[in-house]
């Protein structure tokens, strides 16, 4: 495998990490439609700062860590605990989308107000929380990084691994700062049938994505 089919191999393993509509998308875009899309670019940055590291040990040492780590005791210790808090947001979100509409356009209003540098970090922080509690994330960088430098013949330590690893940073990035700009085209005025559709679409994804989590620890 040249450098250049390495990078582009791992440009779309980015992609195809970022792409799955899981709790991360689903809250990142909940919070772009409902509060205005940069809420959404923060959720993603702070998934995006979180992965990359995930990445690079995927990139540097995967197999040896495959080999090691014990994968089912990590899906279930950092799984089960992951669904809980992924299944209880679902269900928070599914429950303000029955809200009466006028209480649904008030807190809609609310939330776009209280946009400043807290709620920003609180994104922030929201998009690194979702990633590190679901163990299926580091694994998959796991596999595919050594999937990747093993079809490569990369030598450890050469300049191959940090270009295979930005672009597999790219493609996540690329997907989501995608996403960001979609949802800055929403048109400014909406009505609270919006919101309660956004509410039930994106509670829902959430809640199933907690459960088959659960699923996926206990098997």
């Amino acid at each position: 495998m040249t450098t250049a089919l390495l990078i582009s191999s791992a440009f779309l393993a980015g992609l195809l990490a970022a792409a799955p509509m899981g709790p991360v998308n689903m809250v990142a875009i909940r919070r772009g439609l409902i509060a205005g899309w940069t809420r959404t670019l923060w959720v993603s940055l702070g998934c995006v700062m979180l992965e990359a590291t995930y990445i690079l040990v995927g990139f540097w040492g995967g197999a040896q860590l495959m080999d090691r780590l014990p994968i089912g005791q990590i899906r279930t210790w950092v799984g089960l605990p992951g669904a809980a808090v992924i299944l209880a947001i679902g269900l928070l979100i599914l429950r303000k989308a029955v809200r009466n509409p006028r209480r649904v356009l008030a807190a809609a209003r609310a939330e776009r107000t209280r946009s400043n540098g807290a709620s920003r970090l609180r994104d922030l922080l929201t998009g690194a929380g979702l990633t590190l509690i679901n163990p299926a994330v580091l694994l998959y960088w796991l596999g595919a990084g050594a999937k990747l430098i093993e079809k490569g013949h990369v030598a450890p330590g050469s300049a191959a691994v940090w270009q295979g690893a930005a672009a597999a940073t790219a493609g996540l990035s690329c997907w989501f700062l995608s996403i960001s700009l979609l949802i800055r085209s929403r048109p400014d005025r909406v009505g609270p049938n919006f919101f309660r559709a956004v509410d039930a679409v994106c509670g829902a994804v959430l809640t199933v994505s907690g459960i088959a989590l659960a699923l996926t620890a206990l098997t």
